[in-house]
């Protein structure tokens, strides 16, 4: 394919891209490829930067060693702190951070709002793997204020620069965890899949967490074949409403039922500028702001 025919067909959007949402294998989820199969086809696509995430726990050592193997890609990690490294666990959080991790992963498929969302820890509606639960965990105790290892680990966080995501929490918990991070002093906070099921919020929701600092998160896995819990225009107004500045563009692929990574980012890029997004904007969401959110 000619430079001229990439351009046309939306592949320029990836040149200079960072991806801050990509799953992999080894997982309890059926994946497209392992860590080495993703880095080596975000390298081979002009990308600048992947972040890998796992549910089961930390993605950090992994992406120290892909980052050695693609030297024209910046591979990064985190931990999620799930149910298989103790929960919202400080000592989790701390080793990933000192081990060289940029991003910590509030509860995703063990959060309890995803229990209630789905019916259960561990699953979701076209794939299960995880532990399967009714219940699972919250941020906040039952007076409504967030718990003392959430601090810790906001603290922690703030500490070593690093970004904190949402993960599947639910509004009330996002809304807690925002004031606690900015009172901390976390400066990259990221509201992940606002539109995804879980948590499943509204578009005016969203402007009182920018206003206080949060970068909102658009994936093509909320507007996939099989998840559509939100449709690209709704996604095309948001961050033409917000602005590049406050919106993070990402996949959130890697599962196989989807096209591989870059492939999803540049299709749900395309789709965003051809309902209107600026280029400006759309270049901002997917490679300056991503960056600002984990450059070391």
């Amino acid at each position: 394919m000619s430079r001229a025919d990439q351009s046309e067909a939306g592949y320029a959007w990836l040149e200079g891209a960072i991806d801050l949402h990509v799953h992999c294998a080894p997982s309890f989820f059926p994946r497209w490829g392992d860590g080495l199969d993703v880095a080596r086809s975000c390298e081979q696509a002009g990308m600048a930067g992947v972040l890998l995430k796992a549910h089961e726990g930390s993605t950090v050592e992994a992406a120290a060693v892909l980052d050695r193997l693609c030297p024209s890609l910046d591979v990064l990690g985190g931990v999620a702190l799930n149910r298989y490294v103790g929960g919202v666990n400080p000592a989790a959080a701390e080793a990933a951070l000192r081990l060289g991790g940029r991003c910590i992963w509030f509860p995703t498929i063990d959060a309890d709002a995803h229990a209630r969302t789905f019916g259960s820890t561990g699953i979701f509606p076209y794939q299960r793997g995880g532990i399967e639960s009714q219940t699972g965990i919250r941020l906040l105790d039952s007076g409504g204020k967030l718990v003392d290892e959430a601090q810790e680990v906001l603290a922690l966080a703030a500490e070593h620069d690093a970004l904190v995501a949402t993960g599947h929490l639910e509004g009330s918990e996002i809304v807690a965890l925002l004031a606690a991070a900015r009172k901390a002093g976390v400066q990259r906070f990221l509201v992940q899949h606002p539109f995804f099921a879980v948590p499943g919020l509204g578009a005016d929701e969203l402007d009182p967490l920018v206003r206080q600092g949060a970068v909102v998160e658009l994936t093509y896995l909320s507007v996939s074949p099989l998840s559509q819990t939100s449709t690209v225009e709704e996604a095309a107004e948001t961050l033409s409403r917000l602005g590049g500045d406050a919106v993070a563009v990402s996949s959130d692929a890697g599962q196989p039922h989807n096209p591989p990574p870059p492939e999803a980012l540049r299709s749900f890029a395309q789709a965003l500028h051809e309902r209107g997004v600026a280029e400006t904007d759309l270049t901002k969401a997917l490679r300056d702001t991503p960056s600002r959110l984990i450059s070391r």
